[in-house]
């Protein structure tokens, strides 16, 4: 993922700044993307526009999310928040929080079309469609959040327990 990712963003014009505890894999960063890299203990204060946690959870803290210098955070770690009522510090920043499960929604649901198109050769399993349903669930998210001033957290949460329950 991470050089799709890589590649997404240098199409788009952008630069990558990327930590990792892995200097082989920031050399790689570096040589295919011109990727700069930032030591593990001053990423989080790399002024951005997204930053992207993709390793470790639990990484949105008090301290840390005073730290950020981003507009946006959607990475692809699991549970970022180190509390639930992290996304709120998140806003009260003026920070756009994406929840990890919705930004990781692609991987399962490429995988759901694997099976469904096993079942019935009709079934639309193309990458446009569900990227196309992940961007109109985010917007829903983030619209409702703004207007509700709930975190993006729980206004997931709740969506996803709704769907659930439809069920």
């Amino acid at each position: 993922f991470r050089r799709v990712l890589f590649r997404s963003i240098t199409e788009a014009g952008g630069k990558c700044i990327v930590s990792d505890l892995n200097t082989q894999a920031m050399m790689k960063a570096h040589d295919e993307y011109d990727a700069t890299f930032i030591g593990t203990r001053d990423i989080m204060g790399v002024e951005c526009d997204v930053f992207l946690p993709c390793a470790l959870g639990g990484i949105l803290t008090p301290t840390s999310i005073q730290s950020l210098k981003c507009d946006i955070v959607c990475g692809l770690a699991n549970n970022q928040l180190s509390h639930e009522s992290a996304s709120k510090w998140l806003m009260a920043k003026g920070i756009t929080y994406v929840p990890d499960y919705v930004a990781n929604a692609g991987g399962i649901m490429h995988a759901s079309t694997d099976i469904k198109c096993m079942e019935n050769s009709t079934f639309d399993r193309s990458s446009d469609a569900i990227e196309m349903h992940i961007m109109r669930t985010t917007k829903n998210i983030l619209e409702i959040s703004r207007r509700t001033n709930i975190g993006t957290n729980l206004v997931a949460n709740d969506l996803a327990e709704s769907i659930f329950n439809a069920h």
